[in-house]
C-alpha cells in the first residue's frame, strides 16, 4: 500500500496522483495550485479538479461528493478567461462510445459511500483506462491507475465496473482546450485565484447561564468548565470556530504531526543520534523492528497550539496515546 501523500503514477504526462492511503480516509487539508483551489487531499474531486485545471486550462465549482457532479455540474471554467464550457452526460448504455478526457461518474453506495469520479485516459474496445486518486493504493505501472472492461451490447455502450456507474462527462467544444501554462500563470483570473483561508475562532458567552439548566453546553461535573463558569458569574464562555478554521487547524497539525514522524524516523536509524541521546544500544534493534513493524498504528495526542488571529504557534506535543480531539482551553 502507497503511503499517504506519496504518488502513485503520473497522468496525462504532468499530474500526479497521490496516495489517500485509505478511502474512508479525510484529511481535511485543502490543496491549492497556483492560488487555486482544488480540494481536499487526495479524494478523486481533488483529483478531478486539478487534472482539469492542468490539462484543460479549466475549473469546476465545489460540490458536495463526487456522486453530485452526476446531476449538479452543467459547465466548467476556463481560468484565463472565464469562458464556460457546457458538460454532457451520457448515461451508461449509452449508444455514444466513451472518449478521452471524459469524466467517469459513480453514485453513492455502500462500498462508495461518496461516489467516485475518475478521468478516461484511454478508450479501447472492450475497455477502457482511467486516472484517478483514492481507489486503489498501489504503484502505477503505467500512465494509468486501472484498466475496465467495457462492452457493446446492440449498439450500447457498458462499463463493467466493479461499483456500478452513472455514465461519461464529456466537455463540448473540448478542441478548444489547451494545457494550462505554468510558465505564464499571470494569465490566471484573479477571481480564481484564492489564499488558503485562515479562519475565524470567535469567544462568545451566555449571559445568566443557570448551572440546573438541562440545556447546559458545559459540563458541570468537569472542575475546568465549572470554575470557568463560577469565574464568570454563571455567564457561560465558549469558542466557536468556522469551518476554514476547523480546516487550518487540521491541516497544519497533519503536516507538523508528518514533520515529527520524520525526525523520530530520522533519529532511530542513525547510531550517532541513539548515541547522543544515550539510549543503550542493547536495544537499538528492538526498537527499529517496532518502528518498522508498528509505525502504521496512529501515534498521536493533542497538539497544543497558540492563535493570535492570523497565525498558528505550536506550543506543546507530547505524545502518549492514541487520541486525537479539537479542544479549546
Amino acid at each position: 500500500m502507497v503511503p499517504f501523500n506519496t504518488i502513485q503514477g503520473i497522468a496525462s504526462t504532468n499530474v500526479p496522483a497521490y496516495s489517500n492511503e485509505y478511502d474512508d480516509f479525510i484529511s481535511f487539508e485543502g490543496f491549492y495550485v497556483h492560488g487555486i483551489y482544488t480540494g481536499v487531499k487526495w479524494q478523486c474531486v481533488e483529483f478531478a479538479r486539478r487534472w482539469l485545471l492542468l490539462r484543460k486550462s479549466c475549473i469546476f465549482r465545489n460540490v458536495g461528493s463526487a456522486a453530485d457532479i452526476w446531476q449538479q455540474l452543467t459547465y466548467v471554467e476556463r481560468v484565463i478567461d472565464g469562458e464556460k464550457f457546457l458538460l454532457k452526460t451520457y448515461s451508461n448504455g449509452s449508444p455514444h462510445k466513451p472518449k478521452c478526457d471524459s469524466f467517469l461518474i459513480y453514485p453513492r453506495n455502500e462500498g462508495i459511500p461518496y461516489g467516485h469520479i475518475a478521468v478516461i485516459c484511454e478508450v479501447e474496445e472492450n475497455f477502457i483506462r482511467v486516472t484517478e486518486e483514492n481507489y486503489r493504493f498501489h504503484y502505477w505501472t503505467s500512465n494509468y491507475a486501472r484498466q475496465i472492461p467495457m462492452i457493446n451490447h446492440n449498439g450500447l455502450y457498458y462499463i463493467e465496473d466493479y461499483f456500478n456507474v452513472y455514465g461519461w462527462i464529456e466537455i463540448e467544444n473540448d478542441h478548444q482546450l489547451k494545457p494550462l501554462d505554468e510558465s505564464n500563470i499571470s494569465l490566471i483570473l484573479q477571481k480564481y485565484q484564492k489564499p488558503k483561508p485562515i479562519g475565524e475562532l470567535r469567544r462568545c458567552f451566555i449571559f445568566n447561564k443557570n448551572f440546573d439548566d438541562d440545556y447546559s453546553l458545559i459540563n458541570v461535573d468537569s472542575q475546568k468548565e465549572k470554575f470557568l463558569m463560577q469565574s464568570n458569574n454563571k455567564d457561560v464562555c465558549y469558542y466557536k470556530a468556522d469551518e476554514d478554521f476547523f480546516e487550518n487547524v487540521s491541516s497544519t497539525s497533519n503536516e507538523l504531526y508528518r514533520l515529527f514522524m520524520q525526525a523520530v524516523d530520522y533519529i532511530i536509524h542513525n547510531d550517532e543520534v541513539l548515541t547522543l541521546f544515550k539510549i543503550p544500544n542493547q536495544i537499538w534493534f528492538r526498537i527499529r523492528r517496532s518502528w518498522t513493524e508498528e509505525r502504521d498504528f496512529d501515534i498521536i495526542d493533542h497538539i497544543n497550539f497558540e492563535f493570535d488571529g492570523k497565525h498558528l504557534k505550536l506550543c506543546h506535543y507530547k505524545v502518549k496515546q492514541a487520541l486525537t480531539i479539537l479542544q479549546s482551553t
